[in-house]
Order: structure tokens, then C-alpha cells, then sequence
């Protein structure tokens, strides 16, 4: 059947069941048990059919053949409809479908082949951008209150400890008073 003949009908099988919701929800009150049995075998059939398919495959990278290891990665990302492993109960056709647009990959070589190889290049531009701003802070908190806490002189260098602002000569003091009481 052609593309848009099967397009024709789907829209007609939509408009069909909207006008007939009520028919369709006295119909499934009466087979219930009966329709949650086809779903469930359509569900476990798929399910066999995926597994199976994973016991033929092996990694195309490294070769791994273990179906615990084995990952569908699809070629074209924008093709993708949906991920296979999460939507084993759509149809079977569906899944076949997906299915063709991947190549199969161990969880090893699929983590690899996603892996951003300027990841930690990013990082670390962010880290220097962060300190950067960091210390557009303090300097512009330094020039707002360059009064020392303990000795209350005006300073050109000072130290921030806990929150406050030390002036470079009480720092020091700080940090050898700091150091005597860690050695007893």
C-alpha cells in the first residue's frame, strides 16, 4: 500500500474512533481479559524477537557478543523515531523498522562513540571563566571595604579567611597563630 493510501486511512481509522469512543470503551469492557492477553503475547513476542536478534549480533567495533553487553546505536540521530530497548511493546514492524537504522555496539564502545572528545577541554574553559568571575568579585568587594577587621587600617593587600577581610600583616599573624596552636 502507498504512502499516502495508508496515511488516508489511518486518518479515517482516527476520525472513527473519535466519533465512537463509547462503542470502543463498551467493547473493551466486554473483552477485557481478552485484549490484555493479545497485548501481553504481542509484548512477549517482541520481546523474543528482540533478544533474538541481540544473540545473533556482535559488537562491530570490539566484537563482544554477549546479549547482556549488546546496545542498538543508531546511525542517523535525527532518524531515530524512538530508543528500541525502551519501546519493545510497539509493534512488531515498528521495531524491525528501527531496528535496520542501527548498528550494534557493546555498552563499552557505545559509551566511546557518544563521548564529547572536547568534554574535558569545555570543563575546564568553564573553570577558568568561573574563577575568572570569581575574582571579578572580590576585587570589586576588596576596593568596596579595604579596611582590615582586626587592626582597621586602610590596606592595598588584603586576605579574605572565613569571610573577612584581613589586612596582609594581621594575615600573617593569623596564620602563625594558626600553625602554633596546630603543633600542641
Amino acid at each position: 500500500m502507498p504512502c499516502k493510501e495508508r496515511d488516508q486511512n489511518l486518518e479515517s481509522c482516527r476520525k472513527w474512533r473519535e466519533k465512537n469512543k463509547e462503542k470502543i470503551k463498551k467493547e473493551y469492557k466486554l473483552n477485557k481479559n481478552g485484549i490484555k492477553t493479545r497485548q501481553n503475547l504481542r509484548n512477549k513476542k517482541n520481546r523474543l524477537y528482540y533478544f533474538e536478534e541481540k544473540l545473533k549480533l556482535e559488537c562491530k567495533r570490539c566484537g563482544e557478543n554477549h546479549i547482556a553487553c549488546l546496545e542498538f546505536h543508531h546511525l542517523d540521530p535525527n532518524k531515530k523515531e524512538y530508543e528500541i530497548a525502551s519501546k519493545i511493546k510497539h509493534s512488531f514492524q515498528k521495531l524491525k523498522k528501527e531496528i535496520k537504522k542501527c548498528i550494534v555496539l557493546c555498552s563499552n564502545c557505545h559509551r566511546k562513540e557518544h563521548w564529547d572528545s572536547n568534554k574535558i577541554k569545555k570543563i575546564k574553559k568553564d573553570i577558568k571563566n568561573l574563577e575568572e568571575k570569581n575574582n571579578e568579585f572580590i576585587h570589586t568587594r576588596i576596593k568596596k571595604h579595604s579596611i582590615c577587621r582586626i587592626c582597621g587600617r586602610n590596606r592595598k593587600e588584603v586576605r579574605f579567611i572565613k569571610r573577612r577581610l584581613f589586612c596582609v600583616d594581621c594575615y600573617r599573624e593569623y596564620q602563625k597563630n594558626k600553625m602554633r596552636k596546630r603543633r600542641f
